[in-house]
């Protein structure tokens, strides 16, 4: 489980190396309005073509916070519209801002998450919604003080991809917000599977993720998204519904049936593949017949983990990055 950074001094190191790769990612720098429900104010944007940066410290709010606000395209005729904001507490822990860094105990690596909080003033767009309709990778984190809650896992906080990762994740949201505004969200399931409140844990012993593990795993949502279109150009039939739940990664209904449950890894490490064993098993108890597929990362297989699927009868798909797009290997 992740531990949340909470002291004044390393919340401020971890603002500083954000604020820095964000910085030097996006090359644009100049003084633009930015507006938000109460108004708007001039800030210093940082900006590329697909994604504006905003920041500054809000030491005199009832809760003081690093505002780090982002946006999709820079209109200089108009005030810029904040997308989301990844803002973390200066200090301490809070569950009413949405950043936060966290430490892997392990392997010490800082990571970058979000609570799901995206406000925007309008009806359906809630934490609660969009965490239901988002696919990335959530992770658990504790605080000092024992609290544990959900976040969205953005990024390793100094991996070279930080900036993509960020800019991933705040296109996800602008598509959520468009898809709320169009009354058409295109990962609303028909039916719910009912879930068990069982959830598999790892009875060896546990190591720290690796960066590359942390890697694969900011990229869940992509690798979902894109097993979405694979599954969907392959499918025959029009009647198909292919979706998503908080629990499981992705299903497939035909006749209003669960007939395919697919969970994605972002390792082949026997923990990884008990807990994914363990995750199709619940999410198949109403309909046992369904087709079970773990999703594996193409690299070096656990052999013994493949005989162990296949004595199973689940389904192995491996996948690897090409780009900035995944290919899915038969």
């Amino acid at each position: 489980m992740l531990s949340a950074v909470t002291s004044r001094k390393e919340i401020g190191v971890c603002q500083r190396v954000l604020v820095e790769k964000l910085q030097s990612a996006l090359p644009v720098s100049e003084k633009i309005w930015v507006g938000y429900p109460s108004g708007r104010e001039v800030a210093r944007v940082h900006y590329d073509d697909s994604l504006w940066y905003a920041t500054k410290p809000m030491r005199k709010e009832p809760i003081p916070r690093f505002w780090n606000a982002f946006g999709i395209g820079v209109e200089k005729r108009s005030s810029l519209n904040i997308i989301a904001e990844i803002n973390t507490p200066i200090s301490g822990y809070s569950r009413q801002v949405s950043g936060i860094f966290a430490r892997d105990p392990q392997s010490h690596e800082v990571l970058l998450l979000h609570r799901g909080r995206i406000g925007g003033g309008r009806s359906g767009v809630s934490k609660t919604a969009f965490l239901d309709w988002y696919r990335g990778a959530q992770m658990e984190v504790c605080s000092f003080d024992g609290r544990v809650d959900q976040a969205i896992l953005i990024s390793r906080l100094h991996s070279s991809k930080l900036t993509e990762r960020i800019r991933e994740f705040i296109q996800q949201v602008a598509q959520f917000k468009a898809e709320v505004r169009s009354s058409q969200l295109s990962r609303q399931p028909l039916t719910r599977p009912k879930q068990s409140g069982f959830k598999p844990e790892f009875f060896g012993r546990k190591f720290g993720k690796r960066s590359t593990e942390f890697e694969y795993e900011s990229l869940h949502g992509l690798v979902v998204n894109e097993l979405e279109n694979y599954l969907r150009i392959k499918s025959s039939s029009s009647g198909v519904n292919i979706y998503n739940t908080r629990a499981m990664d992705l299903g497939i209904e035909e006749s209003n049936r669960l007939t395919h449950i697919f969970e994605v890894k972002s390792s082949t490490d026997w923990q990884s593949i008990y807990t994914g064993i363990g995750q199709l098993y619940v999410h198949s108890v109403n309909e046992p017949t369904a087709i079970k597929t773990l999703v594996l990362p193409a690299k070096k297989q656990n052999s013994g983990g493949k005989r162990l699927l296949a004595k199973l009868g689940i389904n192995l798909l491996e996948y690897e990055f090409r780009g900035r797009g995944v290919r899915f290997l038969k």
